[in-house]
């Protein structure tokens, strides 16, 4: 075997785990130093997400009313919050038990940002916790329609039936709660189906909103994002996307990108984005069933930028599948 078929060998291995690496973190948010003056100018409610299917579909839904909402790791600091400035928070479900060892947390002190916070299934469920709740594993699983019955109408359930459908979907359940809560809404299995700190302005539902078959779903978004966190709902997805654009120029500079295409979604919005963006300084947009070539045409460019004539390639090298 030559040295060159063992260095493009090399070259795949550690492309294939960058690729691996950065697919397991791109569906949340990277923040820089660049980030606090686009986004501060508009209401912003981060995700949590703690590995719910249902993440992209809560930031979606949260969209949709007029709000900027993007997704970030569960173990965010309280500091790189405090920089985005939010009007609220919600905590995303997942398939985690918050009993297991190992399960996803947050900053405990996440409660100090006095903003709300909604905590939806699993993040119901760890938020209570931390807040002195007791969590087990329920008795009588959930998954499917059930029918809401509400106690309290005010807050997050104003103007919400008394009884209505709600997606279920959980194994475990709140089975003590602290004098600090009150329960607003049951199902005939789950006694704690949406609850209501005291004194802290936190809400939580073990049902899903965000999903269609929630009879209310999005009223109940609505309330928290509009009557609890006070935003004005002005927010458009043009608004991102000139940020975007300006934030990709300030990044890039004179530089140039590569940019993987594999003919998906996420790929196709970054290459229009990219042209948007800055052009022709993209040297190509290769399809990915052309790796080897675009590894080869990367690791020319490496070197090339070793040399004292050529233009510099940016670190921004789009090769998302």
């Amino acid at each position: 075997i030559s040295r060159w078929n063992v260095g493009l060998l090399l070259c795949l291995l550690l492309l294939f785990f960058l690729l691996f690496f950065f697919s397991s973190r791109r569906r949340h948010t990277r923040f820089t130093s660049d980030w606090s003056s686009d986004v501060c100018s508009s209401d912003l409610v981060p995700i949590l997400d703690f590995g719910s299917q249902y993440a992209q579909l809560i930031a979606r839904r949260v969209r949709e009313a007029g709000v900027l909402s993007i997704l970030v790791a569960p173990d965010i600091s309280i500091d790189q919050l405090k920089v985005i400035k939010p009007r609220g928070v919600i905590l995303s479900g997942g398939p985690a038990s918050v009993y297991d060892k190992g399960a996803p947390r947050c900053d405990p002190r996440i409660f100090e940002l006095n903003v709300p916070i909604l905590g939806i299934c699993y993040g119901m469920q760890l938020a209570c916790q931390l807040l002195g709740a007791e969590v087990r594993r329920a008795s009588h699983h959930e998954y499917g329609r059930a029918d809401l019955v509400v106690r309290d109408d005010t807050d997050l359930l104003v103007n919400i039936e008394s009884q209505s459908a709600v997606w279920m979907s959980h194994g475990d359940q709140i089975v003590d709660l602290p004098d600090d809560f009150v329960s607003l809404a049951s199902t005939t299995t789950c006694p704690c189906a949406a609850v209501r700190h005291c004194k802290r302005s936190f809400y939580g539902v073990q049902f899903h909103p965000e999903v269609t078959h929630t009879q209310h779903g999005v009223d109940i978004l609505g309330n928290f994002l509009f009557s609890i966190c006070r935003c004005d709902g002005s927010w458009k997805m043009s608004d991102f996307l000139e940020a975007e654009i300006k934030r990709v120029r300030q990044v890039v500079g004179d530089a140039r990108v590569v940019c993987g295409l594999s003919g998906g979604v996420d790929s196709a919005v970054t290459a229009a984005l990219l042209q948007r963006a800055i052009g022709e300084q993209q040297i190509r947009r290769r399809h990915t069933s052309e790796l080897q070539s675009l590894v080869n045409l990367v690791c020319r460019l490496r070197l090339e930028k070793k040399t004292k004539h050529t233009t510099h390639v940016s670190p921004i090298i789009a090769i998302p599948f």
